[in-house]
Order: C-alpha cells, then sequence, then structure tokens
C-alpha cells in the first residue's frame, strides 16, 4: 500500500508540473481546461474523507473574508517583505494598528486552510510561537 501511495504523489507531482507548464500557454483551449480542473475536483473530493469536506465547506466563506482583510491590512504583503525569518502575528497586529487577538486567530485560520496555498505556513522552531511565512504561492501572488 505505501508504494501505491508514494506512486499517487509522484503522480500528481507530475500533475502540478504539467498544469504550470499548460497555464503558461497563451493558446490554452478553455474547454480542455474546464475538464482538467473538473476532474481534479473529483480527485480532490474522492481522496476527501466526509470530515474533510464538512470542514472545506465550513471555513470557504471565511477563508475568502479573512484573505481580503488581510490583504487590506497590508498582512500579506509584510509577509513576503519578512522573507524567510517570518513575521509574528504581534508585529502585524502592530504595523497594521489592528488588535493582537484578531490578528492571530485570522492567520490561525488561513495557515490552516490547505495547503496554505492561500496566504501563510506556521513556522516551527526556530520561529517565536504565532510566527508565520507566506506560502511559496502567495510569494509568487503578492
Amino acid at each position: 500500500m505505501e508504494a501505491k501511495r508514494n506512486q499517487l504523489l509522484s503522480l500528481l507531482d507530475e500533475a502540478t508540473r504539467l498544469a504550470h507548464e499548460l497555464r503558461q500557454d497563451p493558446t490554452a483551449d478553455p474547454a480542455f481546461q474546464q475538464k482538467v480542473t473538473q476532474k481534479s475536483k473529483l480527485l480532490t473530493r474522492t481522496l476527501q474523507t466526509p470530515m474533510d469536506q464538512v470542514w472545506e465547506l465550513f471555513f470557504q466563506p471565511h477563508t475568502l473574508s479573512i484573505t481580503t482583510t488581510a490583504l487590506d491590512a497590508g498582512w500579506l504583503q509584510a509577509l513576503v517583505s519578512a522573507g524567510e525569518t517570518g513575521i509574528s502575528s504581534d508585529q502585524l497586529a502592530t504595523i497594521s494598528g489592528a488588535d493582537r487577538s484578531l490578528v492571530r486567530r485570522m492567520m490561525r485560520v488561513l495557515a490552516a486552510v490547505q495547503g496554505s496555498q492561500w496566504a501563510v505556513q506556521p513556522i516551527s522552531p526556530p520561529g517565536p510561537p504565532g510566527t508565520v511565512l507566506p506560502s511559496r504561492e502567495a510569494r509568487d501572488r503578492i
């Protein structure tokens, strides 16, 4: 079973690489893109447990609102500017003049949204607790 898991991960890595290449193609066929997107969503649903699906539905409206707030407050730009050292939620609160507790809660939601392609990823030690880094995808977008 472990070999099949590794094979699936390898295939998904290859599919991601190909998708990035195809996204750059100016002559991309919209019907093809839609079909690939639908199949990707179907694969996601197949791999998710029912509880994973419920949590995803629960967080969807919150994620957009929190991402918009993080952009408007300048938190995502601050994350990118901080680079590999990361930045604490307390520092983000100071920069934006926002309540520290609110910033901490909102950044936790963004960090929890899989795979943090939305905005941030928690940093493990040596950073202080509550320190986050921008995800690779977020750095590319901001």
